[in-house]
């Protein structure tokens, strides 16, 4: 008997094939072989129907709450408060991030040639 299926290539694939393996069926007996032939560059914005795995946001979010933090606690000794001053350190704080992670995905994974 021969079972087909496919499957995005993770460490997750590898775990259950070395389950497989563990449970008797031998290494001549799994095919594995990768599906990801994609000729089209990787797009900056995942739509409804296709997604990457990469978020923009991700740092982003992190800075931003860190940032408001610290704006806050300034923000008691400032003249708009401490409201203010959180929204505007998270904001500040939410744009840098999402700069720092726009720069590796343009710059930095474009050079690697991912």
């Amino acid at each position: 008997m021969q079972v087909f299926s496919t499957f995005n290539h993770s460490i997750y694939l590898e775990m259950a094939i070395s389950t497989l393996e563990k449970r008797g069926i031998t290494r001549e007996s799994i095919y594995a072989i990768p599906l990801d032939n994609r000729i089209e560059e990787r797009r900056l914005f995942d739509s409804n129907h296709t997604s990457d795995g990469t978020s923009l946001i991700d740092i982003g979010a992190a800075l931003a709450t860190a940032f408001s933090v610290v704006g806050t606690s300034i923000g008691f000794e400032l003249a708009w408060g401490p409201i203010w001053w959180g929204l505007i350190f998270g904001a500040f704080g939410f744009a840098l991030g999402f700069a720092i992670r726009l720069f590796t995905e343009k710059v930095i994974k474009s050079e690697k040639g991912c």
